[in-house]
């Protein structure tokens, strides 16, 4: 075998590797696959707003630990949209039974006007104070 093809082989390889591990890295909940050992156990999946002091942005994600994503908010250990406003804040969440479903309701949340969003949030938390600390102590 050639030099060059066992280097490409090689290339390929290592890459197909790193894909599969890094592969929702950042939203673990939203790979498809479930192991064995698993099955019989049924996921909540959370939607949720999060917002920052002054009530100005609101950010809608998902995930399946929200104790561990809103301590990454408070943290900001991600960078990017939440950690750039200060978006900190669990204001609303909700379970769901599936991650379908919890994109499917993320993207019809994200679809609606503040006005919308904010009635929602009201209903649920009508004071608007901050769940992080319910959320964290359980």
């Amino acid at each position: 075998m050639c030099y060059i093809y066992k280097v490409f082989l090689f290339i390929v390889t290592h890459l197909n590797k790193n894909k599969q591990k890094s592969c929702h890295s950042c939203h673990p909940e939203r790979s498809r696959r479930i192991s064995q050992a698993r099955s019989d156990y049924v996921m909540p999946y959370y939607v949720y707003i999060m917002t920052n002091t002054y009530r100005e942005r609101f950010y809608i994600g998902v995930t399946s630990d929200l104790r561990r994503r809103v301590w990454q908010h408070e943290n900001k250990y991600m960078s990017g949209f939440t950690k750039r406003y200060n978006l900190n804040l669990l204001i609303y969440f909700e379970d769901t039974g599936s991650i379908e479903s919890a994109i499917q309701r993320e993207k019809q949340l994200k679809g609606w006007t503040r006005k919308k969003k904010m009635c929602l949030i009201d209903l649920k938390n009508p004071t608007w104070e901050s769940l992080n600390s319910e959320i964290l102590s359980s």
